[in-house]
């Protein structure tokens, strides 16, 4: 066990003054002037969901947008109900005194034998962070609270990532368990405060506005073009969240890749799911239209002044006319002229992704064995299988160019990435 958990966790167990909810969902932690709840089932968050808006309201960082309620209490509905033991949630609640400063939220997966404890919503979300309180510094609660969750999580394994170079998080995990993370950075396009469409255009490279304009005018011959963007709250979101899983699946076969997060049961209810609850952290769809029929969909998470697009989609039948990136050039001027600050393409840079943006926050990777078992589960599965198996899937499917031998294949990496059982 690492220092900093060593040293925790015998404060806790020296100073704790008391440990609340034997037997029960919730348990609770109080030490020196911490006191740290653990929320483990659907049941609790529902219960929660007031206090977690409420230290949204509170909070400033943008890359705290997967620790949202929205997001978070929208997964637990679709994957935690009915008491199944594939996810267990482990959402810990951190309070200085009687005020709520940071919500780390985790659960507990088991997989390959193996209990891990993780980012809450793997593999769909895209950033691990925590969820603070911008006027309190929660650097010892939040130590307090990863020497809790190793406590008594009774996991093997703790893994956590992306992590922004930038998180609360980051400062409080040992640097002997950290690695880059496979997704490298965040892409962000950003902006000055003040900033006006036309402002950004002429930053733009001379090649990059005569694209644009040459789509543009090309698409515009084709027919009357329009964008929208759609909330939970409209009855056209769900059709476009269907309709864009739908074209991202039709490319990642005709390209034989691979997406773990698109493979797995459950991914289309619970993108279509949110509620509209009045959070900071808010999903909504982007949509271009021609002559009212969608061509291109982008699936965001917005908040604290920051546009994440999720997943991004097109019409296969218009892909010489890019409307994808079209729709990327009118979403970051409405981003500018709805005054947020910036656009992320979150993790995987790309050559499209270099073209838009202008920050890049570094990504590591928290890895931290607990046990024997959980020293096998990294070396076999994080290190070894899973890269290899992805690797075999795309280079097969590149070379096989079968619909069914490609959809054989994809059951195939779901059963050995996702199989959980109790064992």
């Amino acid at each position: 066990m690492s220092d900093i958990f060593t040293h925790s966790a015998q404060k806790n167990a020296d100073d704790a003054d008391r440990i609340d909810g034997s037997g029960d969902e919730k348990s609770t932690v109080v030490s020196g002037q911490w006191r740290i709840e653990t929320l483990k089932s659907l049941a609790d968050i529902r219960q929660n969901a007031l206090r977690w808006v409420e230290l949204e309201a509170q909070s400033i960082d943008p890359q705290a947008v997967f620790q949202g309620v929205a997001w978070c209490e929208t997964w637990a509905e679709v994957y935690c109900k009915a008491q199944q033991n594939s996810y267990e949630p482990r959402v810990f609640f951190i309070s200085q005194g009687t005020t709520l400063a940071a919500i780390l939220p985790l659960m507990l997966e088991t997989h390959m034998g193996t209990r891990v404890l993780t980012l809450f919503g793997e593999p769909h979300s895209q950033i691990a962070n925590v969820l603070t309180h911008s006027n309190i510094d929660t650097t010892d609660g939040l130590r307090l609270c990863l020497a809790q969750a190793v406590m008594l999580a009774g996991a093997d394994v703790m893994a956590l990532g992306p992590i922004p170079d930038d998180s609360p998080l980051l400062n409080v995990a040992e640097k002997q368990h950290l690695s880059a993370d496979p997704a490298e950075c965040l892409s962000v396009c950003q902006w000055p405060n003040g900033q006006t469409v036309e402002n950004h255009l002429m930053k733009l490279s001379k090649n990059s506005r005569k694209n644009f304009n040459r789509k543009s005018r090309q698409i515009e011959e084709m027919g009357n073009v329009r964008f929208q963007r759609f909330t939970p709250l409209d009855n056209e979101f769900k059709p476009a969240i269907r309709q864009a899983l739908n074209w991202k699946r039709d490319w990642l076969e005709r390209n034989g890749t691979f997406s773990l997060g698109l493979s797995t049961s459950g991914v289309d209810e619970f993108l279509s799911s949110f509620s509209g609850r009045d959070t900071v952290f808010q999903p909504n769809v982007d949509v271009l239209f021609l002559n009212d029929d969608p061509i291109s969909i982008s699936i965001n998470m917005t908040g604290n002044g920051i546009r994440h697009s999720y997943l991004s989609s097109h019409d296969h039948k218009f892909q010489e006319l890019s409307p994808g990136t079209l729709a990327t050039h009118i979403a970051i001027h409405e981003s500018i002229l709805d005054k947020q600050d910036g656009y992320s393409f979150l993790g995987f840079p790309t050559p499209f992704k270099a073209t838009w943006s202008n920050k890049h926050i570094p990504l590591w990777r928290y890895h931290h064995a607990l046990s024997l078992r959980g020293k096998i589960w990294l070396q076999v599965w994080t290190r070894g299988l899973r890269p290899m198996a992805k690797h075999v899937l795309t280079y097969t499917r590149r070379a096989a160019q079968t619909p069914v031998l490609g959809k054989v294949l994809n059951e195939f990496l779901n059963l050995l990435s996702k199989q959980r059982g109790n064992g």
